[in-house]
């Protein structure tokens, strides 16, 4: 998306500066900002509370994520098209979509607390079972903070999305020295801080939105229009989530805590890699949904396929230094976190490969092709997981996870290439 000037940016800016102040080089710098402070968190965190408890606040992080894309997160592709579409036809119109969104997350809120209230009574360990309560309120945070991302994004203002997307984890990251010298840094501590800063967020957010809330409206037919198009990204989304972060919960259940932790930490050294894999999906989907044409799609396929062979490639290299990196960040106590990073790194990889020709299947409306792969991914992963983590710990997780992320891999390239072969009706199809 290009064209709209952000309400932050400066109203002229040298040439050099204004390439470097790009969307595609804003959102990327942005995740990237984001991950990185994620990442050095990890790493100071992962030290001062030692593997058991990591393991907690692993799983506390996860069950987030998975209420989050309850409550609304898989919904937010949606939100940015229509966003995008009907602000270009009416200004004022634009306000029913950020409605219809606000709807659905307060109609969602309450289901997902019963269930993951639910959930945390299965756990074996009280701590476990207070951060997946904790989880739910910070999701509930976390929802409004992300759908201010979409509508910022679907109204192409770059730099306010740059500033905000980063700004919790950089909260967190500061929070930690005034944490630690008024005694306070404890795993308790850490959590409810994280779901402060995402009410923090969500606050900064809804000031960005002041005017579009002013023309906020709910209605039905939009409603309806939103989650019938953002049922599939939803339900792939979910898919995703799950496969990728419960491993945590199932390791801690069948192999204990320290097992969690080693998984987490192996895990957070390859984060960089999915990371780049979201830049590039955010950077890439609005030009792939403008294009009209089946050789224009082979084109952006046949340009893109070697760049991230290429990439995965230079990735494999950490296959070898696993050992030296996980040494380095975590410490000796963490050694075991070795060959578990070693056997995530395929699949790692394969998603950085696969994930952006997924994009081929969105411009020809074929979403439903993408959730497709995601639910036999989860299915693959599920039937591993249950065989080898209760045998190999955290090192069957691994490979569980990496045998899905190849499988949906394989799975998305197959379809990308029947889709290129046999493309669909017009963009504006409805899909099934």
């Amino acid at each position: 998306m290009t064209g709209r000037s952000d309400a932050l940016a400066p109203a002229r800016l040298p040439a050099w500066l204004g390439r470097l102040a790009s969307p595609a080089l804003l959102v990327f710098g942005a995740n990237m900002t984001r991950s990185g402070f994620a990442f050095v968190l990890g790493l100071v965190v992962a030290r001062v509370l030692g593997p058991e408890d990591f393991g907690v606040l692993a799983t506390f992080t996860a069950a987030t994520i998975w209420a989050h894309n309850l409550v609304g997160e898989g919904f937010d592709p949606g939100v940015v098209r229509l966003y995008a579409r009907r602000q270009a036809q009416d200004t004022q119109r634009a306000g029913d979509i950020l409605g219809a969104a606000l709807v659905l997350r307060l109609l969602l809120l309450l289901p997902m607390a019963a269930l993951f209230w639910l959930l945390s009574s299965f756990a074996n360990e009280e701590a476990v079972g207070h951060a997946i309560r904790l989880a739910a309120l910070t999701a509930a945070a976390a929802s409004l903070a992300t759908l201010s991302l979409a509508v910022l994004q679907a109204s192409e203002r770059f730099f306010a999305y740059a500033l905000l997307t980063p700004l919790v984890n950089a909260l967190r990251l500061a929070a930690l020295p005034l944490l630690w010298l008024a005694g306070l840094l404890t795993l308790d501590a850490l959590m409810w801080t994280h779901a402060l800063f995402f009410a923090l967020g969500a606050a900064v957010g809804m000031f960005l939105l002041r005017a579009p809330l002013r023309q906020c409206r709910a209605d039905r037919a939009t409603f309806v229009e939103l989650v019938r198009f953002s049922r599939w990204t939803a339900l792939a989304s979910l898919c995703f989530l799950l496969q990728s972060y419960l491993a945590l919960p199932a390791l801690t259940q069948w192999s204990g805590l320290s097992q969690a932790g080693f998984y987490s930490a192996a895990a957070t050294l390859l984060m960089f890699i999915d990371q780049l894999t979201v830049a590039l999906l955010t950077t890439r989907l609005p030009s792939t949904s403008r294009i009209s044409s089946t050789p224009d799609l082979r084109r952006y396929v046949g340009a893109i396929a070697p760049k991230l062979l290429l990439t995965g490639g230079a990735l494999g290299l950490l296959w070898p230094a696993a050992e030296w990196l996980v040494t380095l960040a975590y410490g000796h106590d963490y050694a075991d976190a070795a060959p578990v990073m070693r056997w995530l790194l395929p699949g790692f990889i394969a998603t950085l490969c696969s994930h952006p020709l997924y994009l081929v299947l969105y411009a020809q409306n074929r979403p439903h092709g993408y959730a497709v792969t995601g639910i036999a991914s989860l299915l693959l992963w599920c039937a591993l997981a249950l065989w080898l983590i209760p045998a190999h710990g955290a090192v069957g997780a691994a490979m569980a996870g990496s045998a899905a992320r190849i499988g949906q891999a394989l799975l998305i390239a197959v379809l990308v290439w029947r889709a290129l072969r046999h493309p669909s009706s017009p963009s504006n199809r409805t899909d099934p």
